[in-house]
């Protein structure tokens, strides 16, 4: 039997370990994706990269303070932070930086209106929370239990914890939970009444379609002659 690191192994059932908690709904921790709907787990190599992961540009330093993180996003226009807490050679966190980060529809929006502060779940700096406590950024990891990458907090123009994110999935549904955040429905519902809800025009993932209920799994039978 073969033993992953721990490391591996926390990479390995991030996409698995998708939980959301809603700062105004009694609702938390609640899978508000469609059951069964792992996309490419099975596919995808969940490998250790070699080389370590490096943030986009437009990432921001932490300052130490979320608060002052905070303060600098309103200051420049921005509804809030997002806290994204991955690890330097976690393969879906890969997935996620030059995938998701990189589709420009998902980039254009986030950097419209968040600034986002990188943490190392397995750093030693020390940060100060939102909530004016001082952790290590693995400490704060276990605390939010963010510690399954990569994991994403979402804070609102207020300072409140507006979602929780853990775990890959692909392009169009991070947007719907962008946009759940930015246009305020986490203050109204949960995620799950949102999304039952809506029928928004939903962006592919490059060279792909979006799945749907009546696509008939592979393999195909293409002869029409019988």
């Amino acid at each position: 039997m073969n033993v992953y690191p721990a490391k591996q192994f926390f990479c390995l059932i991030a996409l698995l370990m998708i939980d959301l908690s809603v700062s105004t709904s009694a609702l938390a921790d609640i899978d508000v994706f469609p059951e069964g709907d792992t996309e490419d787990v099975y596919e995808f190599d969940d490998y250790m990269l070699d080389e370590e992961l490096k943030y986009p540009d437009w990432f921001k330093d932490a300052f130490g303070d979320l608060k002052e993180s905070h303060n600098a996003a309103l200051e420049a226009g921005k509804i809030g932070i997002i806290v994204y807490f991955g690890q330097k050679r976690c393969s879906y966190c890969e997935k996620f930086l030059k995938v998701n980060l990189q589709a420009p529809d998902v980039m254009n929006y986030i950097q419209k209106h968040f600034d986002v502060v990188p943490v190392d779940i397995w750093g030693i700096d020390d940060i100060v929370t939102m909530e004016g406590a001082t952790f290590s950024e693995r400490e704060y990891s276990v605390a939010e239990g963010t510690n399954f990458t990569p994991s994403l907090l979402f804070y609102d123009r207020d300072g409140h914890r507006a979602l929780r994110l853990r775990g890959y999935y692909p392009p169009y549904k991070f947007r719907a939970a962008l946009k759940y955040v930015v246009e305020n429905f986490h203050q109204k519902e949960s995620l799950r009444d949102y999304l039952s809800r809506a029928d928004p025009a939903m962006v592919f993932d490059p060279d792909g379609l979006n799945e749907q209920d009546f696509f008939i799994a592979p393999p195909f039978n293409l002869d029409r002659s019988r």
